[in-house]
């Protein structure tokens, strides 16, 4: 959770509309690098977590009340918003339907403490429920812990925004150099969970996503610890950097990270198996678009039958599946067991095949069955249809791309590909 704490730290001094810094060009410490309530929060919710490990869900929501509660009041004045700071000091107050960042930001631990992906969103709820308990609320704290969770299994970083954009619906796609123009202060998770997570995205390493995560502008100090504490998981902290943030903490808040640190070697430890399912979906269920391409190629060949060719019934439905991002099979090498997950095409070698004439060919499939019908032996892994065609279109040895081989197939060469993208392209 030191991530977590590190990037509240760096963040602090560039915090609001008025002190922001739209570099990533900044000194990371100064006079004013101090702990806010993120750190203080974040302590609090890690200290509750250890308190009720394994107890039931009521138990652990009462551990967290009275942490966060305590925590705030021994650490006052630390830039609490107006309806949090209510809650702080009004035993029994209930939770305010929040859906700021609050939660977000102080859910590191429960990214760390748990085996299971399942087990990870289920504390990161509880974690959010005292004060955050509005959907976006919670939502910000799982996707947080989950991307902590998906970290520490070092995963592709594809990979990763894949589950947490078709799990929360966060738009990932964007890019730093898009959001920084136009951001401003929004104390918001649905405004400040995805750009603090395509800080860690983009980032090459764990300093680099702080800096860029401060750049970003806004609530700088949360949404670099909530990069922060995902960066961590991935990266790993240098020696140094974690000097500099334990130093400018107070006695208290360095022994619960140390006691956070041993508690997580004695009573947790590395993920384990069952999360795959939920990060790499079943292909035919990416693949449903692609049945509407099976029945343009049958239509194609019913017409063609009757003397009458139209290759434009398969065109029009490619250009169409191109704009919904549709993803579709290719057959790779067998992969090494290191890579036995991966969904990068870079990181694979591409099967192809040859025709009759002995032309190079990239082979596309729209399901499973089009691939094992006829080569059960071969591995295949999901691309997006707009790389695969790219890739037919660029690469000199390749004659052109054919989908579906084995079955009802359809061959595009390199001019009807080149020009399938251009007008695709041209109406985007």
């Amino acid at each position: 959770m030191l991530g977590a704490i590190f990037g509240d730290i760096v963040g602090a001094p560039y915090e609001f509309d008025e002190n922001n810094i739209k570099t990533t060009d900044f000194p990371l410490f100064s006079d004013r690098s101090v702990f806010t309530d993120d750190t203080v929060m974040t302590a609090a919710v890690a200290k509750a977590l250890m308190d009720s490990y394994g107890a039931d869900d009521e138990v652990i929501l009462n551990s967290l009340t009275m942490q966060m509660r305590a925590m705030g009041r021994t650490y006052p004045g630390r830039g609490y918003g107006g309806m949090f700071q209510a809650w702080l000091l009004v035993d029994g107050a209930e939770a305010y339907n929040s859906f700021g960042n609050g939660s977000a930001m102080r859910v590191a631990a429960a990214g760390w403490l748990y085996r299971t992906l399942e087990e990870t969103l289920h504390a990161a709820e509880l974690t959010a429920l005292p004060t955050h308990n509005h959907p976006e609320g919670i939502k910000g704290a799982q996707a947080v812990a989950a991307a902590i969770f998906l970290s520490r299994l070092h995963l592709e970083k594809d990979d990763i925004r894949a589950y947490l954009a078709r799990t929360f619906g966060y738009d990932l796609n964007r890019t730093l150099k898009e959001i920084r123009p136009d951001y401003h202060m929004d104390e918001t998770c649905q405004g400040s969970v995805p750009e603090a997570i395509i800080a860690f995205l983009e980032g090459k390493g764990f300093v680099d996503v702080i800096r860029k995560a401060v750049s970003i502008g806004g609530d700088s100090d949360t949404i670099a610890a909530m990069a922060g504490a995902i960066a961590e998981a991935y990266y790993g902290i240098p020696e140094q950097m974690e000097k500099e943030a334990l130093s400018r903490l107070t006695p208290e808040l360095q022994r619960i990270v140390a006691d956070f640190r041993r508690f997580y070697l004695d009573h947790s430890g590395p993920p384990l198996p069952g999360w795959e399912t939920s990060v790499y979906l079943d292909p035919d269920d990416l693949l449903k678009d692609l049945k509407t391409l099976e029945f343009a190629i049958s239509d194609f060949y019913v017409r063609s039958g009757s003397g009458k060719t139209e290759p434009s019934v398969v065109l029009d439905e490619l250009k169409e599946l191109l704009k919904k991002e549709a993803v579709a099979l290719i057959t790779v090498q067998p992969p090494s067991q290191a890579m036995k997950y991966s969904t990068s095409s870079d990181a694979v070698q591409v099967q192809c095949i040859h025709d009759s004439e002995g032309r190079l060919l990239l082979p596309v499939f729209t399901s499973k069955s089009q691939v094992s019908s006829s080569a059960p032996d071969l591995y295949y892994m999901t691309d997006s249809l707009e790389n695969i065609l790219g890739s037919g279109a660029q690469a000199p040895d390749i004659h052109g791309v054919i989908i579906n081989p084995f079955g009802q197939n359809f061959l595009l060469d390199k001019t009807t590909l080149r020009l399938l993208l251009q007008q695709y392209e041209m109406d985007r």
